[in-house]
């Protein structure tokens, strides 16, 4: 029973720990929600940076590894894409969420690892 209390006592601290990183994230599920990070440049940390073209194109450049293109769309509310970097090409469909400008994409519709992205 002891070891049960200290399991739970562990779980309600880390669902409250988990949920104020997510308040304000709003996810994009739609098209007309995609639209505000549309024509836009989207930085990381490090000043890369890639911009969602409404044609359904991808551009950018990535510091290392040169210019970035590719190609989107949105499916069943995740943003489907394939990405080329250099000799580095990657395909994902990835759920994105906006919380000012700040854009976050988790890669596997939701289930893989998170980046934050910056409207600038």
């Amino acid at each position: 029973m002891r070891y049960f209390s200290i399991f739970l006592a562990i779980l309600v601290a880390i669902s409250f720990a988990a949920a104020p990183a997510d308040a304000g994230f709003q996810r994009i599920k739609k098209y007309e929600n995609v639209k505000l990070i549309i024509g836009k440049r989207l930085y990381d940390e490090a000043g890369n940076w890639v911009r969602f073209n409404s044609n359904g194109t991808m551009s950018g450049k990535h510091k290392t590894l040169g210019a970035v293109t590719g190609k989107w769309s949105l499916s069943s509310g995740s943003i489907c894409r394939t990405m080329n970097m250099g000799n580095v090409s990657d395909t994902d469909c990835q759920w994105v969420a906006l919380d000012g400008n700040k854009v976050r994409f988790v890669r596997r519709k939701g289930t893989g690892k998170a980046h934050i992205l910056y409207i600038k």
